[in-house]
């Protein structure tokens, strides 16, 4: 199997601080100028988690109706608006897999073939494939192990950005990664794919 790309995450604007900063007091044109900063990012997350589209959006809307009123606590500097936010989303996700004591299936998004670039036919099949294959092993993990995979392998954040996403110290993230990554070489290897 080929090593899956991660689409490129788009660079965060040093604005992003202050615009989450004036949304927590409460101002709308700043949130819409957020929420096209950081929704796509936020959405791509929550589908990877197992959400379908229409939870995944519901979830972003009450986050940032969250913001809008106040309800959380930013501080600034001590993480990027991004890795917040993600947390939040996390905070959230996990909230509806507990309540439904179930693992949503992954979406079948065509979101990971968008920076495949100028391609042949028979290499979009194979990488098709690949997230297919992917997908279906990371269905086998943990929700922690599944979580630290998206956030550092498909979603781009560094280690610092993505231990506190999760709210652990870093060198748990990279111990939970280490495991993770065994986990999914394994759920791969019982599908009889070679990583």
């Amino acid at each position: 199997m080929k090593a899956m790309r991660a689409p490129e995450l788009l660079p965060e604007a040093p604005v992003c601080q202050d615009l989450l900063a004036r949304t927590l007091a409460g101002c709308r044109r700043s949130a819409r100028q957020l929420y096209v900063e950081l929704a796509d990012d936020i959405l791509r997350y929550g589908r990877w988690m197992g959400l379908d589209d229409s939870l995944a959006r519901d979830v972003l809307q009450d986050v940032f109706e969250d913001a809008m009123h106040g309800r959380l606590q930013y501080q600034a500097g001590r993480t990027s608006p991004r890795s917040y936010l993600i947390g939040v989303v996390r905070l959230k996700v996990l909230a509806n897999l507990r309540r439904t004591h179930a693992q949503v299936p992954l979406p079948e998004s065509q979101d990971d073939e968008s920076a495949c670039g100028d391609v042949t036919p028979e290499l979009l099949l194979s990488r098709r494939q690949d997230v297919r294959e992917v997908r279906l092993a990371m269905q086998g993990l943990t929700t922690a192990h599944r979580e630290v995979l998206v956030l550092c392998d498909f979603r781009g954040l560094d280690y610092l950005e993505a231990a506190e996403a999760l709210g652990v110290p870093l060198g748990t993230l990279q111990s939970r990664l280490n495991r993770a990554r065994k986990a999914l070489r394994m759920q791969l290897a019982l599908q009889g794919v070679s990583a």
